[in-house]
């Protein structure tokens, strides 16, 4: 039965490197966008983002800055298990992420945000925009 499921299943295509660029472009946009809603309703999240936003919110680090360090121990971990072009894709979008986290609120502007809205769409954006990472080999590292 497995194997009938197999033939009926074509493998996809490769991506090519415009192809993978474009993807995690978008992925990263869409995954920024959610955390700067995050932080313009004065909410958080977990994992290394999480701890990001603790140093931003206590601290008053730059976001994209602790993103991009707190990551770091990460790349180590991808190149020895899931190997390089992985690694070097996440150290792209976690550079694009940080780069972004700084840039959109120079870009887009919230003038009332409702936390619950703001939560949601946060939610449905980021997990977009890492499903976007996935499918072209890559991820955010800890986040």
């Amino acid at each position: 039965m497995a194997q009938e499921l197999d033939t009926l299943t074509p493998a996809p295509a490769p991506h090519s490197t415009w192809e993978d660029a474009q993807g995690l472009l978008t992925g990263c946009l869409f995954v920024a966008l959610g955390v700067c809603l995050f932080r313009e309703a004065g909410l958080f999240t977990g994992g290394t983002t999480g701890v990001a936003f603790l140093a931003h919110y206590l601290l008053g680090y730059s976001l994209g800055g602790v993103l991009f360090v707190i990551n770091l121990p990460f790349y180590v971990f991808g190149w020895r298990k899931l190997g390089r072009i992985f690694t070097l894709k996440t150290f792209a979008a976690v550079g694009l992420l940080s780069a972004y986290v700084e840039l959109l609120p120079r870009w887009v502007g919230f003038t009332h945000l409702n936390p619950v809205f703001a939560a949601v769409m946060a939610g449905l954006l980021a997990g977009a925009g890492i499903l976007i990472l996935i499918r072209h080999g890559a991820s955010l590292g800890g986040v």
